[in-house]
């Protein structure tokens, strides 16, 4: 059995390799060894947003965010999402706060 961090690591890998619902499996293992990371749940979400499910995307974004209300990067993701989903005036706030959070977050600027 894998720890948390190799499990994430396996999902980032598949990830990259375009493997969405892999990845996604990676990160709900490395959730339920570990469900105190926000990286695990942002990085989960961003697989999610690749395979356009974006509300269950929102979800994960929505509990990194509890677990951290100060990261930008989990805005900017959850800001795309609700823009995938043509709610463009709440991404929009998800972008503002993100550059509030980080303003050097050039990609909050370009997606707002």
């Amino acid at each position: 059995m894998l720890s948390s961090e190799e499990y994430y690591e396996e999902g980032i890998n598949y990830h990259e390799e375009g493997k969405y619902k892999e990845a996604i499996e990676s990160f709900d293992k490395a959730i339920e060894l570990d469900n105190t990371q926000l990286r695990y749940y942002n990085a989960r979400g961003i697989s999610k947003n690749s395979l356009e499910e974006y509300e269950e995307a929102i979800k994960d974004y929505d509990k990194a965010i509890e677990l951290n209300p100060n990261n930008s990067s989990v805005y900017n993701n959850r800001g795309n999402s609700k823009s995938d989903l043509k709610q463009y005036e709440e991404a929009i706030k998800d972008y503002d706060k993100a550059i509030e959070l980080d303003p050097n977050n050039s990609h909050a600027y370009i997606n707002r």
